[in-house]
């Protein structure tokens, strides 16, 4: 088992030195949305490390994050961690916050500070599996590695996360790569010992018989 890299971002109402992020934080609508008509700052980072367009990801405010897009937030601009409202999206299954993003130009493949893609997210909590076959339909690169060489296969074995895995194994996730720990994805499902649930004895049989 390993720990992946999501950051919950700043949770206090008024810890946030940007008046449009304290307004999303309070889930208040319409001072957020008189913030943003007025022309305040779409992209600036506070100082706890968040941006207006992921807190309201963050906070499930879609409403908010369109807004934010639609008036010009950057979608590829990154806060704490180097993560991408994208991810942001991916961890939550956001599909509405994530089509919107994507069809502004976000890069499906940008990695975080630790590497890890908006694939990789989906691939732990997409347990329908449907933003991970969204990502997939966006070009979302199955394979690639964070920097200790952890794949979105190894992500949704490591969860036991049965959909993402048969979606990520038809779309060619390899089966064989190697981490950082010398661990393939059966690895990880086979041998999980704390949490183990019934997910991870499937996809260690789905596993053994992908080579």
């Amino acid at each position: 088992m390993f720990v992946w890299s999501f950051t919950l971002f700043g949770q206090d109402d008024e810890v946030s030195n940007a008046p449009l992020v304290r307004a999303i934080n309070r889930r208040d609508t319409e001072e957020a949305h008189r913030l943003i008509k007025s022309g305040t700052e779409l992209n600036r980072v506070d100082n706890l490390g968040t941006t207006p367009l992921l807190q309201a990801i963050n906070r499930k405010l879609s409403h908010v994050a369109l807004e934010l897009v639609e008036a010009g937030a950057d979608v590829n601009f990154t806060g704490l961690a180097k993560q991408t409202p994208l991810m942001v999206a991916a961890w939550y299954g956001d599909l509405e916050a994530a089509s919107a993003l994507i069809a502004r130009g976000a890069r499906v493949n940008d990695q975080d500070s630790v590497g890890e893609t908006a694939l990789i997210f989906a691939a732990q909590t997409s347990t329908d599996a449907k933003m991970v076959r969204f990502l997939l339909d966006a070009k979302a690169d199955v394979n690639m590695r964070t920097r200790r060489g952890n794949t979105a296969l190894m992500a949704a074995a490591d969860e036991g996360n049965v959909a993402a895995v048969k979606e990520l194994l038809q779309s060619g996730a390899q089966s064989n790569i190697s981490n950082e720990k010398n661990q393939t994805a059966e690895n990880l499902a086979c041998e999980r010992g704390l949490a183990r649930n019934s997910g991870h004895d499937t996809i260690c049989q789905i596993l053994k018989t992908t080579k």
